[in-house]
């Protein structure tokens, strides 16, 4: 073979291998794109349903023995149950009584996006104003419109979903006549504050696996204390510990009529997680 044809087919097979590397890195490239459009979307997908299963975990408590069901695409964003994620303490106290009626641990459902997702921090549920200290001002809520399970993003070891019930809602229902008893086969009504606080907290039910994930939400019990207060101020303080952080949140309660004594009622619901599988 003379020198000139044994370069032309050197310099054939030089532009074949180049072709077919060229070929092979533009479809894994188009591959890769394809994936993470399809991640991300699910993710956002994902984002979606968390919200559905914030409101379906509300929906029961408080109702016990009833529950619901919301389904995900479990192919990359996989939720997962997380135990003892949190643990909140609450105190309630004025002059001569201090009451302690919660001191619950509570789990947490987090939804792991697939490798490729990404996110920020973005409130998808309860919390409207992102501030530094968002968490120390959402340990209490006092307003009944404001949800008790919270959904947001954060990126955090990949992009995470978080339904994050580590919260108290109390709430001052107003001054009513109520019946301290019975004296003298009588009746005694007396000019009341009433004030209402709440909790959810969830646990594990247990799992199945498979393809599709239907996340069954079943209120299990729900526990009831009250305690009477004396007339005068009341001041609520509440701490959740997270992680490694203790973050502690006070407030008194202004709308409080002084002159008369208060009844609180503390509700706890208890919300189990099953993850069934299809």
């Amino acid at each position: 073979m003379s020198r000139k044809a044994l370069s032309v087919t050197v310099t054939t097979v030089i532009l074949a291998l180049a072709i077919l590397i060229l070929s092979s890195a533009s479809a894994y490239l188009a591959t890769n794109i394809f994936e993470i459009q399809n991640q991300q979307t699910e993710f956002n997908q994902a984002k979606e349903v968390a919200v559905y299963l914030a409101q379906a975990i509300e929906d029961v408590a408080f109702k016990e023995g009833t529950s619901s069901y919301v389904r995900f695409n479990i192919r990359t964003s996989k939720p997962n149950y997380i135990n003892q994620w949190a643990k909140i303490k609450l105190t309630i106290e004025n002059d001569s009584v201090v009451w302690t009626p919660i001191d619950n641990e509570t789990g947490t459902i987090i939804v792991q996006g697939g490798s490729y997702a990404s996110t920020s921090f973005e409130p998808l549920r309860g919390l409207t104003k992102i501030t530094d200290n968002w968490r120390r001002e959402s340990v209490i809520v006092n307003e009944s419109t404001t949800p008790l399970v919270w959904v947001y993003t954060n990126q955090s070891n990949g992009a995470k979903i978080y339904l994050d019930p580590a919260r108290v809602r109390v709430t001052y229902l107003g001054l009513l006549n109520y019946s301290w008893g019975i004296l003298n086969g009588k009746p005694q009504f007396q000019l009341t504050n009433i004030v209402e606080v709440k909790l959810i907290t969830l646990k594990f039910g247990g799992a199945v696996s498979g393809t599709v994930l239907n996340v069954k939400t079943l209120c299990r019990n729900i526990s009831i204390k009250q305690v009477s207060f004396p007339r005068g101020q009341l001041k609520v303080e509440a701490t959740l510990q997270l992680d490694s952080s203790q973050i502690t949140q006070e407030v008194t309660l202004d709308e409080l009529d002084t002159r008369y004594p208060t009844v609180v009622t503390v509700i706890v619901s208890e919300v189990e997680i099953y993850m069934l599988g299809g």
